[in-house]
Formats: structure tokens, C-alpha cells, sequence
């Protein structure tokens, strides 16, 4: 068969169609299914994503819906993908106090735009991926929790002394034990030192793991220990354990801080812009910790903001929150230090993006549900163009 000119030029055009590549980006989600059964009105819970399949340096954005969308927030509406692969994504779960018992849902949506490739003509498509949310409301309580392990972190003499609970809640109220006894021992575990129960115990959130604190109650000298504690539950002994513990001379234990990052979600206009510090205790002592931040726009200080002062352990690492109360959409700059007996860690800054409008529900108006779609109909649309111009040339 002979195509003659024209069947020269639709040949190039195949070729040539071979020639542009489709980048699609192969975005994953770890968790994709989120449950929160049992949760009760007013409860709290948080949740950690992995995102995965994205370029380094692209913008990442999210977007979410459905009948909980309100009760979700994530801490950042958009972020720049690290040079990792894979980046975490913390949300946020507050069920309304007036909220009806019932099965509700919500969708959170990641998108990004991959980049074209230097020396190569790429079509970019926009890749998404979804994580589904499901939380049951119930007006059920549920105290359910089971204590991992105690501990004893070493301090300095006359440092408060404080025994903590490691406990994962899986109920739908804050969880911790009825009562402690603790009973102290000397080193050689012979002689009685001390003993006291203590029922003033600091819970753990519904369906997350967390640290309860108890003090001790009582100072002790330099020296080696043993402590006896037995966590009781409506009279029952649901854990028990022995262990040693040291007070140490003072001037013996390493003070060092670190702020790891600082991260400031996205908020709308007359909201509460969410300044996240991670504090990392680098030392040998637990500290007093407290976020301390500075919000400008064009160089012009616009407020100064604080987060609640915490106790962190050494080798813990806290987020410390504040808050700034939002006026006019824009970009500011957040500078934060984390302030720990009379220190300071090294500044960090980060932007903060104010927007005029709720930026729930807006950024997948337009966009694919799966980044393949978009390189399925691009394909259609080329072999349709191809088939059209062979019919022309042959009728010719």
C-alpha cells in the first residue's frame, strides 16, 4: 500500500507521539482506611499518614470531605514533599460535643503536580490518592487500656521524682488506672523506704498511646532504688511491675535541647492558625519546655505567641502548640525558639498561608480521582486524532 506524502506526515505524527512520554505520579497512602470506633461526644483522637510516590520538592496538597470534614484537621493544608520517600501527615480527630450517635465519614485527598523533566518534552499530570475516614459515635463509655510498662527517669537530688505510665487507650474516654501504690525500696531491695497510693492520675487521650505522670511525693537522697507499683482497676491488679531507679548528685546529669522542626497549618480568615515546635530532650534530665514564636509580615512584628510549658523526659520528643488568631489573608513569617530552664534552642522559621475562604473543599474541584485517568483519555484522544487523519489519506 502506497501512503504517498501524506502518509509520511501521519507516520511522523506516530512517531512523535511515542516521543512524549505521560509522567504520572504513583502517589500511595499508609494508612488508606482510617477507623475510630466507640468515639464519644467531645472526645479527641490523632492519626499519622505516610505519604509516599512524590518528587521531592513538590507541593503536596490536601483536601478533605465528606459528612466529617469539619471534625478533621491535619497540621498543614500543604506542605513541600522532603527529600525522603516518604513524608507523615498528622490529623487531628474532635468529635462535636452535640454530635449524634451514628457512622460518619470523610475523605482526605493528597494531590501534586509532578514536574517536567529537563531535555524531554513531558506531559504533567496531576496524581491524587484518598484516605478514607470512619468514625462511629456512641454514647456508650468504654474505658479500655492496657498499661505497657513503668518507669522511673533519673534525676537530680531534689528534683521531683515521677513515675510514668505507659498506656495505650483503645476506649472512648481518657484512661488511666483508679490507683497506684507505690512502695520504695532500698538498692538492695530489704529495706521499706517509703510507701504511698496515689489516685490523681494524668489520663491518656481515647484511642491513642500516651504517658501518664504520678509523682513520687517524696525526696530522696543520691543513691540507687528499687520502686514496687501495682496499678488497680476497680479493685483488680491490672499491672504490676519492679524496677530500679537512680538519683543522681546534682551537677551530675547533661541539660541539651533541640527544636526539630517548626510547622504552621494553613488557616482561613478570622480562624486559629495551629504553630506546631518539636522539641527534642537531647540530655540526661527532664526539662520545662515552652514554644515561644514571633508572627511578621513584610519585616513588621504583628504578634508574639506562646504554647503551654511541658515536662519533657530525656530522649522524649513533644510538640509544643500555639496558636495566632488570624485578620487578613497572606503569607507571614513564624519564627519560634523553645525556651528549657533558662535556655533557648536555635531559631527556626517557617510561612504560614492565611486564606480568604475555608480551605476545606477546594482543591480537587478540578482534578482526576486516580492519576491514571488522566493518561487513559489522553491516549484516547491521540489514537482517535491518528484514525481520523489515516480515514483522510485514504480517501485521497
Amino acid at each position: 500500500m502506497k501512503w504517498g506524502k501524506g502518509g509520511d506526515v501521519l507516520i511522523a505524527l506516530i512517531i512523535s507521539l511515542g516521543l512524549v512520554p505521560i509522567a504520572v505520579d504513583a502517589i500511595g497512602v499508609s494508612p488508606s482506611k482510617v477507623n475510630l470506633p466507640h468515639m464519644s461526644r467531645g472526645a479527641e483522637a490523632f492519626r499519622e499518614l505516610s505519604i509516599s510516590g512524590i518528587q521531592p520538592g513538590q507541593e503536596v496538597k490536601i483536601d478533605i470531605t465528606g459528612a466529617a470534614a469539619g471534625w478533621i484537621t491535619p497540621e498543614k493544608q500543604s506542605f513541600i514533599f522532603p527529600e525522603s520517600d516518604s513524608a507523615i501527615v498528622r490529623i487531628t480527630i474532635r468529635i462535636p460535643s452535640d454530635a449524634a450517635n451514628g457512622i460518619y465519614s470523610a475523605q482526605l485527598r493528597f494531590s501534586s503536580q509532578r514536574p517536567a523533566e529537563k531535555g524531554a518534552a513531558t506531559v504533567s499530570v496531576l496524581g491524587a490518592v484518598k484516605a478514607d475516614v470512619t468514625i462511629e459515635v456512641t454514647g456508650e463509655q468504654r474505658n479500655e487500656y492496657v498499661i505497657k510498662s513503668i518507669k522511673v527517669p533519673t534525676v537530680e537530688e531534689g528534683q521531683e521524682i515521677v513515675v510514668l505510665l505507659d498506656i495505650e487507650n483503645t476506649g472512648n474516654v481518657i484512661a488511666a488506672p483508679d490507683m497506684l501504690q507505690m512502695t520504695v525500696l532500698d538498692k538492695h531491695q530489704k529495706s521499706m523506704i517509703w510507701a504511698r497510693t496515689e489516685t490523681e492520675i494524668d489520663g491518656v487521650p481515647p484511642h491513642s498511646r500516651g504517658i501518664a505522670r504520678v509523682k513520687l511525693g517524696y525526696e530522696l537522697e543520691p543513691g540507687q532504688y528499687w520502686l514496687s507499683a501495682e496499678a488497680i482497676e476497680n479493685g483488680i491488679n491490672v499491672f504490676e511491675e519492679k524496677l530500679g531507679f537512680e538519683v543522681a548528685k546534682k551537677g551530675t546529669l547533661s541539660m541539651d535541647g533541640e527544636l526539630i522542626s517548626l510547622v504552621a497549618s494553613a488557616a482561613s480568615v478570622g480562624g486559629k492558625a495551629k504553630i506546631t515546635g518539636s522539641f527534642k530532650n537531647k540530655g540526661t534530665m527532664p526539662v520545662r519546655a515552652k514554644l515561644q514564636a514571633e508572627c511578621k509580615q513584610n519585616n513588621w512584628l504583628l504578634d508574639t505567641l506562646s504554647s503551654d510549658e511541658m515536662l519533657v523526659y530525656p530522649g522524649e520528643t513533644k510538640d509544643l502548640a500555639a496558636y495566632y488568631s488570624t485578620r487578613a489573608p497572606g503569607e507571614y513569617e513564624i519564627t519560634g525558639v523553645v525556651a528549657y530552664e533558662g535556655r533557648e534552642t536555635r531559631k527556626l522559621t517557617t510561612t504560614l498561608k492565611v486564606l480568604s475562604v475555608t480551605p476545606t473543599g477546594m482543591a480537587f474541584a478540578n482534578t482526576f480521582e486516580h492519576s491514571g485517568s488522566l493518561a487513559i483519555i489522553a491516549g484516547v484522544i491521540l489514537a482517535v486524532v491518528v484514525i481520523i487523519i489515516a480515514i483522510k489519506i485514504r480517501r485521497k
